[in-house]
């Protein structure tokens, strides 16, 4: 959304199929949009490739015989039911630098996690059972074993990590970012922290040549949308309720008053669930204003539904036809 806003264009579930150019040099990008099938090139005349755990692959494409610079870690964390009064992270560093921890989060106890290599295609990264197993066996250095139960997870998920490629276990690894630029000039970086986003943006614009390299970088201190102090309006406490509005302010940010804008359609304040906070407004807001195409989307990355083990067939089907009533028309699968 950041991107966006200074003018950049967003294409989510575009992939990466193709690079070519003359001269030596990479200007143009063959890609496939994964939604509609359809097939288009874009000429550019510098390429970062941010691409994450594809990093490698990208490269490759530019150089089928570059040697990878990065390695995956596998990271599962898993959410079970809060604890009334319970407001405090806790964390466990066991001998073999193992670090387990237990945290409130979206109105569920987020617990994690692992840091085990990885090395097949990172989009079917997923959990499995030994990985739960061990979540839930690290944890029980800090919860009582009924807290803890298998029967208790509300969900779980996996992602990964981009680590510099070394002989160390992945647990002691640098957490540094990686560097690249290939022999036709593409600029590869992949790693590091959220914390240290800008300077990783930073130091991948002082590697594209010199003639597209911005004259002056934005201040270092811009909030990203959102991420400003959350105002206090009485207007989404008027229309959501004071639960739903805390709700809403501590997922969406100083951003949470532009779902005011949906008041006056038919159940936009309504739970989805009623189980949870999360409003059918959010749905309409997921489409037409954070870029959200499926309904993966709106359950896992835009509201905490799945995460509180809400996200059942009647839910996933409501979301759907909220999402065909946007403004902006998406897939439902």
């Amino acid at each position: 959304l950041g991107a966006a806003a200074t003018g950049a264009v967003v294409a989510p579930y575009v992939e990466v199929v193709a690079l070519a150019g003359g001269n030596g040099r990479v200007d143009r990008i063959g890609l496939v949009d994964k939604l509609s099938g359809e097939r288009l090139e874009v000429r550019a005349r510098g390429i970062v490739n941010a691409s994450g755990p594809w990093i490698d692959r990208i490269r490759a494409l530019e150089d089928p015989r570059c040697t990878p610079i990065a390695r995956l870690s596998k990271g599962v964390h898993v959410t079970l039911p809060l604890s009334p009064g319970w407001s405090a992270l806790v964390a466990f560093y066991s001998t073999d630098d193992r670090t387990s921890f237990a945290a409130p989060w979206q109105g569920t106890l987020l617990v994690g996690t692992t840091d085990t290599e990885y090395d097949g295609d990172p989009s079917l990264a997923a959990v499995d059972d030994d990985d739960v197993t061990e979540v839930l066996a690290g944890v029980t250095e800090l919860l009582p074993p009924e807290r803890v139960e298998r029967g208790r997870i509300l969900s779980s998920w996996a992602g990964l990590r981009v680590l510099p490629r070394g002989e160390d276990d992945t647990k002691v690894a640098s957490r540094e970012h990686l560097l690249s630029v290939g022999p036709r000039g593409v600029v590869s970086i992949a790693g590091g922290k959220l914390t240290t986003h800008r300077r990783m943006s930073a130091d991948a614009l002082e590697l594209l040549p010199q003639e597209l390299r911005p004259r002056r970088l934005g201040s270092p201190t811009a909030p990203l949308p959102g991420s400003a102090p959350s105002l206090d309006g009485a207007g989404l406490a008027a229309a959501a309720g004071d639960d739903v509005a805390r709700h809403l302010r501590s997922v969406y940010g100083s951003e949470a008053d532009g779902l005011v804008a949906y008041a006056d359609e038919h159940g936009a304040f309504d739970r989805i669930h009623p189980d949870g906070p999360d409003v059918w407004a959010q749905v309409t807001y997921a489409v037409e204003h954070e870029l959200a195409c499926t309904v993966d989307d709106v359950v896992w990355r835009r509201t905490s539904l799945a995460h509180r083990g809400l996200a059942d067939e009647d839910v996933r089907a409501g979301v759907a036809a909220r999402m065909s009533e946007s403004r902006k028309p998406v897939p439902t699968a």
